[in-house]
Parts: C-alpha cells; sequence; structure tokens
C-alpha cells in the first residue's frame, strides 16, 4: 500500500466543521452564480467516510479529478477553482451549456473513471436548482465496497469505516501505482503491434513509388532487405517507449513529450547503425512512437485497458502542442528535411497531424481499414494497398515536395482520387491499376514515404484498438 493509510491520519473535523463546510459550500455557489449569470456550476468534492478528510491522498485524487473534469468540459468552461481546506478540498467549474448534459458527462465520469466512485461532481444549472441522477433516470450511486446503492449501506451501515478507507487505498493504489507486472505486458503487447505494422507495410504490395515485396520503387539507396533491418533494430525501442508512456503518466503530456523525443533520437540512431545510415523508419518512429506512448498512457493515467482513438489523439495533442510553431519557425544553418519543406512550401508536415491529433487517421485511414478488416472480404495486402491510396489522394507529404515539389504532390493525390472514383473496393482490378501507378511513380522518381507512415500508424492503432487484432485481420 506504499505505506499509507486512508483516513488514519490527518485531523478528524468534527460534525459541527463538517456542517458549517456544507454552508460555506452554499455560499460560495451562491457567490459565482450571483457574477456568472446564465451559466452552470459544478461543485466536486470526495466521498470520504469518517471524520478524516483532508490527507496528502485525498488532495491527489482530488487533483485527479479536477484536471479530467477540466479537459472534459474544457470548451465550455468559463472559470475553475480549486480550495485547499481542512474539511476535505472542494473544486468549482463554471460552465455555460445545458445543466442535463453536463450532469451526464459528469456522471459518466463518476461511473468510468477508476477513481469515479470516490468522486462526488454536484452539477446545477443555470437557475441554481440540483440535477441529479433521478432526474435523468440514470442509475443511483455505487457503493465502494459492493456496488450496491450506496444509500442502502449508508444508512444500514453495512461496512465498517476502515474496510471503506481501505477501500479507497485500494483503489487509489491501482490507480496511481499500478503493478509494474502490468505496465510491463502493456508494452511488450504495444511494442509488439508497432512491429507488426510497420512489418505489414513494408510487406503490402504493390505501393506506388515505395519499397515493397515486388522491388525498390523510387529508391536507390534501400530495398525491402533494409526495412527488415531497420524493423529489427526499432522493435525494443517502440517497447520502451510505450512503457514511458505507462511509467510517466503522472506526468504532463509535454513533459512526457520531452523524454519520448530522447528516446526517439536513441531509436534513430540504431535505425542508422543497422542500416548504414539509411533513413528507413525516422517518420514512423515519430509517429508510431508517440501513439505507442499515448495509449500506455492513457491505461496508466486513467485506467483503461484498451484506449481508443479519440483518447490516444487529445494526449497526442496535449504532447506536442506549439511543437509547428517552436520547431518549424525558427531560422539557423542547420534546417531539417522537414524545416527546409516548410520554408519553401509552408507545409508543417508530420508535426502538425502530431499537434492537430492525426486528423488524416481520424477521418481518412482508419475508418477505411475498419470498414475493410470488418468486412472480412479482403486479406490485409489489398486492404493495406487501398487505405495506402486513400491516404495518397489527401495527404500533404512533405516526402513527394521534397522530391518533386508542389506539382509532384498535386498529381499523386489526383492519380490516387481517380482512381478511388473508379474503385470502392481493393478487387483484382483496383490492384492492377495500382501497379500502373507504381510504374509512373517510380519512373518519375516519387515517393509517398509520409503516407506510408500514416499507414502503418493506422495499422498500429487498429491493432490497439481490437479485443483480438489477429483475428480481426485476414492473412489468407
Amino acid at each position: 500500500m506504499k505505506g499509507r493509510e486512508a483516513g488514519g491520519q490527518g485531523v478528524p473535523c468534527s460534525a459541527q466543521e463538517i456542517m458549517d463546510s456544507r454552508e460555506k459550500r452554499a455560499m460560495r455557489q451562491r457567490t459565482l452564480f450571483s457574477t456568472h449569470h446564465d451559466a452552470c456550476l459544478i461543485s466536486f468534492t470526495l466521498n470520504i467516510p469518517g471524520p478524516v478528510k483532508a490527507l496528502p491522498l485525498y488532495s491527489q485524487i482530488h487533483s485527479e479529478g479536477m484536471e479530467r473534469l477540466g479537459r472534459l468540459f474544457s470548451k465550455a468552461l468559463v472559470m475553475s477553482q480549486r480550495l485547499l481546506l481542512p474539511t476535505g478540498d472542494e473544486g468549482y467549474l463554471v460552465l455555460r451549456g445545458d445543466g442535463a448534459e453536463i450532469k451526464k458527462t459528469a456522471v459518466a465520469l463518476e461511473e468510468g473513471h477508476p477513481l469515479g466512485r470516490i468522486f462526488d461532481i454536484d452539477v446545477r444549472d443555470s437557475g441554481g436548482a440540483q440535477i441529479g441522477r433521478e432526474n435523468l433516470g440514470l442509475s443511483p450511486r455505487g457503493c465502494l465496497i459492493c456496488g450496491r446503492e450506496a444509500r442502502f449501506c449508508a444508512r444500514e451501515q453495512s461496512h465498517p469505516l476502515p474496510e471503506l478507507l481501505m477501500a479507497i487505498e485500494q483503489m487509489s493504489d491501482n490507480y496511481f501505482h499500478p503493478p509494474a507486472a502490468a505496465g510491463v505486458s502493456i508494452a511488450e503487447r504495444l511494442g509488439q503491434f508497432a512491429t507488426a505494422a510497420i512489418l505489414h507495410e513494408l510487406a503490402a504490395s504493390p505501393k506506388p513509388g515505395l519499397v515493397d515485396m515486388k522491388g525498390a520503387g523510387a529508391h536507390k539507396d534501400m530495398n525491402f532487405y533494409t526495412f527488415i533491418s531497420s524493423a529489427a533494430a526499432l522493435s525494443p525501442h517502440f517497447t520502451k517507449l510505450a512503457m514511458a508512456g505507462f511509467e510517466n503518466a503522472l506526468l504532463s503530456p509535454a513533459k512526457l513529450f520531452i523524454r519520448l523525443r530522447e528516446m526517439g533520437l536513441a531509436a534513430e540512431g540504431e535505425m542508422f547503425s543497422f542500416t548504414r545510415g539509411i533513413n528507413t523508419h525516422k517518420g514512423a518512429v515519430f509517429t508510431i512512437g508517440l501513439l505507442a506512448a499515448a495509449s500506455a498512457y492513457a491505461t496508466g493515467r486513467y485506467g483503461i485497458a484498451r484506449p481508443g482513438f479519440d483518447t490516444v489523439s487529445r494526449i497526442v495533442q496535449d504532447m506536442t502542442s506549439g511543437i509547428c510553431r517552436a520547431e518549424l519557425t525558427k531560422t539557423s544553418s542547420s534546417l531539417s528535411k522537414g524545416q527546409k519543406i516548410f520554408q519553401l512550401h509552408a507545409a508543417p508536415g508530420i508535426r502538425q497531424e502530431a499537434e492537430t491529433g492525426y486528423p488524416t487517421i481520424r477521418e481518412f485511414s482508419l475508418p477505411v481499414m475498419r470498414r475493410l478488416f470488418h468486412e472480412g472480404q479482403y486479406s490485409i495486402a489489398p486492404v493495406m494497398v487501398y487505405t495506402l491510396i486513400t491516404l495518397m489522394s489527401v495527404t500533404e507529404d512533405t516526402n513527394l515536395l521534397s522530391r518533386g515539389g508542389a506539382d509532384a504532390l498535386s498529381l499523386v493525390k489526383e492519380r490516387a482520387s481517380a482512381l478511388l472514383e473508379r474503385h470502392t473496393q481493393p478487387d483484382a482490378s483496383f490492384i492492377a491499376e495500382v501497379e500502373k501507378l507504381d510504374e509512373e511513380l517510380t519512373g518519375l522518381g516519387l515517393s509517398p514515404g509520409g503516407s506510408a507512415d500514416l499507414l502503418a500508424a493506422s495499422l498500429f492503432l487498429f491493432m490497439a484498438e481490437e479485443p483480438d487484432p489477429f483475428m480481426a485481420i485476414r492473412y489468407i
């Protein structure tokens, strides 16, 4: 239990002090309503039984709840306030919006968060009236111990105080200090998905202008075997990046990102040592490394066993906020390829994808991949090729800009869009046309490497969100 005893330390509050704190809370609520007309109000405290209401552990739980509420209601938030009091921490959020919808979201947090049963989120509408669960036809709160209606257990004193406090401590300990073995298992699994994703992207054929099983495409300095060596070098690093996300779940995403950048550079160094200095997967290290770390971070911080794209996307956005402005607008004699492309074409590339939560994956590639895999009509190879063409039709691919400028990017987008207009499925006729496009782009020396990185990332995300990804994917 990390040496803590919930409720066993701290100063007990008298019954009168607790009653007075409730009256003061009501006064604070009235003051907030008087200064914020037509707004709703959340009053956030904790369900802590017994006379001890203020402990470092309880403040940690309250801080977690306030942060989560701030995220959930960021667009509606007018102001927030947190008070650390001897009678228990209190938080207030003034919100614009519909009170009933705010309450539904609050209840979802109470029911879905690993610490949610400890949270007490009171919602009042713009008129000051409290909105209860019963007003919305929602299930009443469950007991910390048995899950039965909490009011019945409280009235009957079904559980002794030490048992209730131990339950709070156990829930908190599991959340803030998950077993190391669980983190290792999660990181290894995500590392496996990442490695499988880059290998499946490599093997998918034909891929216009790209290295695949049929040839080296538009590349003169690398081939299929170069990529296999690169994947072998990167595999343990993907696991390390995921483990960093899990182990540092109490850090802010921005601070975690600083650590990930250092680890990413180490992964790149290993890649270059395996490929004799050839850049095979630098973009994939950045994108899939971020996604793997963000997925593990969501598990470690929020207790989500299999976080979906929206959760992972939000974490990546928080990690990389401001990266385009910080890295692409600076002037230097030693600019990276991405920085040079930005200065020439005003194309922020993969940095903007990350900073905006990978909208190209959200809106285009992942929906297509889900549809085709779930339909079960095609094996992984044609599904990957069709998803790649989808990406090529919309991606602002800086690899193409680097090789052929804006005209090359426009050409590839037009060719890919035309293919998709003629084909809604990756059937034999579609693959035959892709082979012709492969010949054209290879002859022109054009390689849509940015789309290839997003393809591998899309497959990683699909595998990470599926209960049994290797059953969801057809191989033959």
